[in-house]
């Protein structure tokens, strides 16, 4: 309730003072079309198939934690002048929709993501996953890392092009040439994770740490053990998940465990250290440390160094 009526204030804020910059024609920058994104991959997705012909910003606080984010004044500023809003539609972005109908923009083109792509629960997939997660979810409740599949990010990929062709039509072709490089290049890189994973020894993973890679695994066929399903606010593991996780890393002789960027790695030191595995990072492409926003290729980047975790933690 607390967190709606902040959002409610900061909205109102707003609309007082974009009547104030009307007469300046908003925030707008030029005639450019302007897109906002609530992730951090939606936001490289949106640059790569934009290129130069579109303002692209990233909400600030999305290079903090996204699933505590809540907009600021400033947030929503940049929303309401927006032309594209594009953001992932899962229980972390319930503010969407209060926040979108108190903009004052009616005419807001919005690409939620996850209505793109096919969405698995939150702590399992189609193949077997050992969660241990004692936080309680909706049984409805779906998993919103869905850029960590390659597949799906060609599949967002798409949707968002589709936006942006039609909210400026005359550089269509440029925006269809853009997306079909980029795109090919996303197809080529899950081409050779799907040969890395038919040619690995193992195919199990232990994620000593949170667990963002639902869609990965599951595109892969690969059966992974988490100390916490998706990206759980849970943080200590309790005796029998430490038991549990040093156990299947001994019985199976795995090589490495994995823990994710920007955690302490607390759980994953404890393991390693019964088990005598390589402690292994992988990127969920969910931070945006500072200097990163003007990087090219953040999240095919990202992908490509995963791939070479995956090979060391597959036994390849």
């Amino acid at each position: 309730m607390k967190k709606t009526v902040k959002i409610l204030c900061a909205a109102l804020a707003v609309i007082m003072i974009a009547a104030s910059l009307c007469a300046c024609g908003g925030t707008k920058k030029n005639d450019k079309p302007k897109i906002v994104c609530t992730a951090l991959s939606l936001y490289d997705f949106c640059r790569e198939i934009a290129g130069d012909h579109a303002d692209v910003v990233l909400l600030s606080g999305s290079a903090a934690d996204y699933h505590s984010y809540e907009p600021t004044a400033a947030d929503i500023l940049e929303i309401s002048s927006c032309d594209i809003f594009v953001y992932i539609g899962g229980a972390s972005e319930k503010w969407v929709d209060k926040t979108l109908a108190a903009s004052g923009n009616s005419d807001i083109a919005k690409v939620c993501t996850m209505s793109l792509v096919e969405p698995l629960p939150v702590g399992g997939h189609d193949h077997d996953h050992d969660e241990h997660d004692e936080h309680d979810h909706d049984e409805d409740e779906s998993d919103e890392h869905i850029w960590t599949s390659l597949s799906n990010a060609v599949a967002i990929c798409r949707g968002i092009c589709d936006a942006i062709c039609k909210a400026d039509a005359e550089n269509k072709d440029t925006y269809e040439e853009n997306f079909r490089l980029y795109s090919e290049k996303l197809i080529a890189l899950d081409a050779e994770y799907r040969k890395c994973v038919d040619e690995s020894k193992l195919k199990e993973l232990v994620f000593a740490d949170r667990f963002p890679f639902a869609y990965l695994a599951n595109d892969y066929g690969i059966e992974c053990h988490a100390a916490f399903s998706g990206c759980s606010s849970e943080s200590e593991a309790s005796f029998e998940v430490m038991a549990s996780l040093i156990n299947e890393v001994k019985d199976k002789n795995l090589p490495a465990v994995i823990m994710i960027d920007g955690s302490k790695g607390d759980i994953a030191d404890t393991v390693c250290k019964a088990t005598g595995a390589k402690k292994l990072t992988m990127d969920s492409c969910q931070l945006a440390p500072a200097g990163t926003l003007q990087k090219s290729d953040i999240y095919y980047n990202a992908m490509v160094k995963n791939l070479e975790v995956l090979r060391e933690a597959l036994g390849n």
